[in-house]
């Protein structure tokens, strides 16, 4: 990882490293873009393991997280071979929903390339049902971006 890279990135609580693939390229010779939307998953997914939120068992737990909106903002076109760096941080907690947001980091170009938002509800697995964000998973959001800031 670059210096110029490292700098952005380290500013996150969670950071994830991604290879560019050549089969991620479209037919105008650049990443896809839904491809982003799997590289924020893989990030999303590592920013909860850093929470320490076990989601590896969904057959056994009695909330699901679910992904209710997500939108990305593309600045310039990634192409292989490339390694993007995606920082994760939490942008807002309400009662019911979380937003998280990914900026991803191009080496090749040593930028800002693109910006992923995702709204989050945990849902009750049983009833289909929203349930509130708890006080111990705020808590624990809370505890993981402030150690950026350490």
């Amino acid at each position: 990882m670059s210096d110029q890279i490292k700098e952005q990135v380290e500013k996150f609580p969670s950071y994830t490293k991604i290879v560019v693939k050549w089969g991620e390229m479209d037919a105008y010779q650049h990443v896809n873009n839904a491809v982003y939307f799997k590289w924020a998953e893989t990030a999303r997914i590592e920013y909860l393991q850093a929470l320490e939120i076990d989601i590896s068992k969904p057959n056994t737990q009695k909330e699901v997280l679910v992904i209710g909106q997500q939108e990305c903002k593309y600045l310039l076109p990634v192409t292989f071979p490339d390694t993007i760096w995606v920082g994760t941080q939490m942008k807002e907690i309400k009662e019911d929903r979380m937003t998280m947001e990914c900026q991803m980091f191009s080496e090749q170009y040593g930028r800002l390339v693109a910006i992923s938002k995702h709204r989050i509800f945990i849902l009750d697995k049983n009833t289909g049902k929203k349930i509130l964000i708890t006080e111990e998973w705020k808590a624990r959001i809370e505890q993981l971006e402030q150690a950026k800031n350490a």
